[in-house]
């Protein structure tokens, strides 16, 4: 292989010139007549893509076939994937290779590496979720401590909070994963993708029983805690929502009875009063025209106490108005 094996800084060395390469007939790329925008690639690219077309042609994998793929994503630093981090074609071709090879020992040097230079690349994260799966259970805690890492960096980090549910619903790390959760509800009960994870644990898992009833009390704990806070609001809306919950017989009401409480002590409070008039689109059709008046206040209530999207809110009350003009 070339220098970079070594030295990612190293000067280019063309693949024409090297003595393992010369077996293999490089692919041009097909040249159109008259393209409507020419993209001016360098003479390196132009070589990398041509031997990249050629061993996935001859569908070779091999160890000269993972260090193609690896410069395929950065010019001048390791090959396919260091010219272009986003080429997926060049990720799917290089698991393959590492698949076929059967060994995974470098791998991690080369993930670590490609995280530095590109931390955000869906590419790399979708290749080290397989790597991850791949290695197995004993390796689990190190991927979640990663992902841990990437989350005290940037708490809003969509990859890192993808990879924390891939790696848990995969070992099935749910217990684990719901105190760790608590203890960031604990520290920001704000923190709308800690919330979130929360969902996806109750929502997916078979840890709590089915009218998680503690699920709930915990919810409203939060709620009296920071009642305007728009994240345990949307949560309690999650769970009324969950096809196992709906099936309760008062819990609806419970759940009114309990956000009437909240607005007692938090007047005008417009999460409380979005939930309540949620409610009231919940049950039964006749439950539901049952509901309509009092909605029909809540909405007016609304357009008041939320003058941020008042806009929408009297659409709304135009909405439900035409809808008791049908059904009077």
């Amino acid at each position: 292989m070339s220098s970079s094996d070594d030295d990612t800084t190293a000067p280019w060395v063309p693949i024409t010139k090297q003595t393992d390469w010369q077996d293999l007939e490089p692919i041009e790329q097909p040249v159109s007549l008259s393209p409507v925008v020419a993209i001016k690639y360098t003479t390196q690219v132009k070589e990398l893509y041509s031997y990249f077309r050629a061993i996935r042609a001859a569908k070779e994998l091999s160890s000269r076939a993972l260090w193609l793929t690896q410069e395929l994503t950065a010019v001048l630093a390791i090959q396919v994937i260091y010219v272009n981090s986003a080429d997926y074609t060049a990720w799917a071709y290089r698991w393959q290779c590492l698949e076929s090879l059967g060994n995974l020992d470098d791998e991690m040097v080369f993930i670590k590496e490609m995280a530095s230079r590109s931390p955000k690349n869906y590419q790399l994260w979708n290749h080290r979720r397989k790597f991850a799966f791949k290695r197995g259970a004993s390796h689990a805690q190190e991927e979640l401590a990663y992902a841990a890492e990437c989350l005290a960096e940037d708490a809003k980090n969509y990859h890192a909070w993808a990879h924390r549910q891939a790696i848990v619903r995969h070992f099935g790390l749910w217990q684990q994963e719901l105190d760790a959760v608590h203890e960031l509800l604990v520290e920001d009960v704000r923190n709308n993708s800690a919330w979130n994870q929360r969902f996806f644990i109750i929502s997916e898992s078979a840890i709590f029983p089915d009218d998680r009833a503690d699920e709930l009390q915990f919810v409203k704990g939060k709620i009296l805690e920071c009642p305007y806070n728009e994240s345990s609001w949307s949560y309690l809306r999650g769970l009324l929502n969950l096809p196992d919950m709906k099936q309760q017989h008062g819990l609806l009401g419970s759940v009114a009875s309990f956000t009437l409480q909240v607005l007692e002590a938090t007047p005008s409070c417009p999460q409380a009063l979005t939930l309540l008039g949620d409610i009231c689109t919940m049950g039964t059709i006749q439950e539901r025209k049952k509901c309509l008046v009092q909605h029909l206040h809540i909405l007016q209530e609304l357009h008041n106490a939320d003058p941020l999207r008042s806009a929408y809110w009297k659409a709304q009350i135009q909405h439900l108005v035409d809808e008791m003009h049908a059904t009077a």
